[in-house]
């Protein structure tokens, strides 16, 4: 599980034509069940870009807002 895929994933919805002519409304929030390794990896990936070095609690729920998109990750565990 790489961030690059839910940025394309992301990039790819906000940019359908049905999107872009109004025929298709993009969700405000999209849930994501993951295990805690991923959620943890995605997590530290993700604080890596922001450049947010505190490693703390990577494997809690947390959400990150893609193309407008508010990403909520949570564990199903």
């Amino acid at each position: 599980m790489e961030l690059k895929n839910f940025i394309d994933f992301a990039y790819s919805m906000v940019n359908m034509d049905e999107v872009k002519s109004g025929k298709f409304i993009l969700p405000k929030e999209i849930v994501f069940k993951l295990n805690k390794r991923n959620i943890g990896n995605l997590h530290k990936e993700i604080k890596n870009e922001k450049k947010e070095f505190n490693y703390d609690n990577l494997d809690q729920d947390f959400d990150v807002d893609i193309f407008g998109i508010n990403f909520k990750f949570k564990s199903d565990e």
